[in-house]
Formats: structure tokens, C-alpha cells, sequence
């Protein structure tokens, strides 16, 4: 036991003088461009910034073209009423067709400003969704960074804690060589020292398993050495009632609740605008040629407006 104790009380602070220093500030800072969920939601914030364009809600008109050409051989035999036969072998005839179209709604019963509204309100929703994530995450570094600490400093206690139960042994036995003490004293010390040695095994143990977590929140090797720093500059000046108004004011759960009820009621308002006429403008040009080798018509071509 007594080597065991040299080992916890010895040892192990040198072995942790030699890991690295892991401020909460660089915590914060491996934890921010590594974590994955930062990322995904990065990307979905991109595509709803893209999403949000004019032309998505519907106040762009919308313009189609179209073009295309076929070729055809054929066998034809044609004999008229005047007694003339047009009999062709392999005839070829070509079409060739373009066209372009152009639809604008020009009145929807508001539905479009109500569509470029909820694109709007998507985009702010993927900001905070991101928000909400960052502050995620550094809730979840500090809280455990802030128990390595604590734990830390429990472990300091208890090995002032072991010092003194050393002591107590000593004495203990000292006394009772010279008959001034009891065996009892003896035993007691020693279960003390025993039970003190058994609860640093424990926190030390619980100190590794909150590495671990602190480096896969990181993004880092699970195994990767560090210590924690055990200063801190704490404020006094903070007020509850400030808080709480700002907790009111910029909580960002509440928001996304706030933005959640607005897509609701836009929705609302854009499936009542569909009860209201619609006003279209359309606007087209085609363009048509075709040739033959056999038939009534060597070449046709024909191209015009249509409106409406």
C-alpha cells in the first residue's frame, strides 16, 4: 500500500507536469473548427442563403427554349388524279423546329411576397440554427473542462488528506510502541488511509474518462495528453435580474421558437392567397422548317408570336 501511495502522490504529479497546457480558450477554439455539426449545419445555412433569391419566390418571370431537329428516309409513291405517279425511293425530308416561351405571374393574391417572406425567415432560421449549435458546443467543452477543475482540486484535497492519514499511522503506532495508545487508533487511521486512496483511485480515474470526452469534443486523438489550467478570473459584478433580461432577450432556443410560429403564420397566409385570382402573362416565338424530297411541299418554314 505504502508503494502504491508513493506512486499516486509522486509520481503521478510529475507525469502531469509534462502534458501540455489546454487553456479554456483554446478548448473553445480546437472544439469550434473541428466539430462536425458545426460544419453540416454551415452548409445548410449556404443553401438556405442561396434558396432566398426573387426568382424562388416567384417574382421572376420563368423563360423556356426549345429546340430540335430530325431527319427521316423514306419510300414514296404518290399517283394523281391527272394520271401523273410520283414514285420516289429513299425520299429525305428534314424538320427543324425552335421555340421560346416566357410565363410571368403577374398577381398571385400576395402569395409570392409571402414565399420571399418565408425564404427570409428560413435563412434567419439557419443562422440561429448555427448559433445554437456553436453555443452548443462550448457549453459542452466548458461544462466539462470546469469538472476536470473541479475534480483537480478534489484530488488536491485528498492528498493533503493521505499526507495527514500518513501521519495519523505514524503517530498511531508510535504511540503505540511507548503504550500511551490503542490498536484502535491504529486500525481506524488505517482504514481512513484506505478509504482516501480508494477515492483518489476513483477521481483519477474519472479525470481520464473526462480527457477522453474533452478530446472527442475537440476532434482530437482520445488519448492525447493535456492539464487544465487552475486560475480563472471570475466576475462579481453580475446582476440576476440583467441576466435574466438578456437571457430573455438573446436566448437562442426561443428565437428558433419565435421564428418556428412565423413560418407557421406566413404558411398560413400564403394557403389563403391561393383563394385569390391569378393574373399570368405569357409571351412565345416558334420557329418551324421543314424540307422534303417527295410530297406536295419541297420546303415549309413558318415562325410567329403568340401571346396572351
Amino acid at each position: 500500500m505504502k508503494i502504491a501511495q508513493f506512486i499516486i502522490l509522486f509520481l503521478f504529479p510529475m507525469l502531469i507536469a509534462a502534458q501540455p497546457l489546454l487553456t479554456e480558450t483554446e478548448a473553445v477554439r480546437i472544439g469550434l473548427e473541428n466539430n462536425y455539426d458545426i460544419r453540416l449545419v454551415r452548409k445548410d445555412m449556404a443553401i438556405a442563403e442561396n434558396n432566398n433569391t426573387l426568382g424562388n419566390a416567384g417574382f421572376l418571370p420563368e423563360v423556356e427554349l426549345s429546340a430540335g431537329q430530325s431527319y427521316s428516309i423514306n419510300d414514296s409513291k404518290q399517283e394523281f388524279l391527272t394520271g401523273q405517279i410520283n414514285d420516289r425511293k429513299g425520299a429525305r425530308s428534314d424538320v427543324f423546329s425552335a421555340a421560346a416561351q416566357l410565363n410571368w405571374t403577374l398577381f398571385d393574391g400576395l402569395q409570392m411576397f409571402r414565399r420571399y417572406e418565408i425564404l427570409n425567415t428560413l435563412q434567419q432560421q439557419s443562422e440561429l440554427e448555427l448559433l445554437l449549435t456553436v453555443e452548443q458546443n462550448i457549453f459542452d467543452i466548458l461544462s466539462n473542462y470546469y469538472g476536470l477543475v473541479q475534480i483537480n482540486e478534489q484530488r488536491k484535497v485528498l492528498k493533503r488528506t493521505l499526507e495527514i492519514d500518513n501521519e495519523r499511522i505514524f503517530l498511531a503506532n508510535q504511540m503505540l510502541e511507548i503504550g500511551a495508545g490503542s490498536r484502535l487508533e491504529l486500525l481506524q487511521a488505517e482504514v481512513d488511509r484506505n478509504a482516501d486512496s480508494a477515492m483518489l483511485l476513483k477521481l483519477n480515474d474519472r479525470v481520464s474518462q473526462l480527457k477522453t470526452h474533452i478530446n472527442d469534443l475537440l476532434g482530437r486523438d482520445p488519448g492525447e495528453a493535456f492539464v487544465v489550467s487552475d486560475s480563472f478570473a471570475i466576475r462579481t459584478n453580475l446582476s440576476k435580474e440583467l441576466l435574466m433580461q438578456k437571457m430573455r432577450a438573446n436566448n437562442t432556443a426561443l428565437r428558433l421558437s419565435a421564428q418556428d410560429e412565423r413560418l407557421a403564420q406566413l404558411s398560413l397566409k400564403q394557403i389563403k392567397g391561393r383563394q385569390s385570382p391569378e393574373l399570368d402573362f405569357n409571351l412565345g416565338y416558334s420557329f418551324n422548317d421543314q424540307n422534303s424530297e417527295a410530297g406536295f411541299l419541297k420546303t415549309s418554314s413558318t415562325n410567329g408570336l403568340t401571346y396572351g
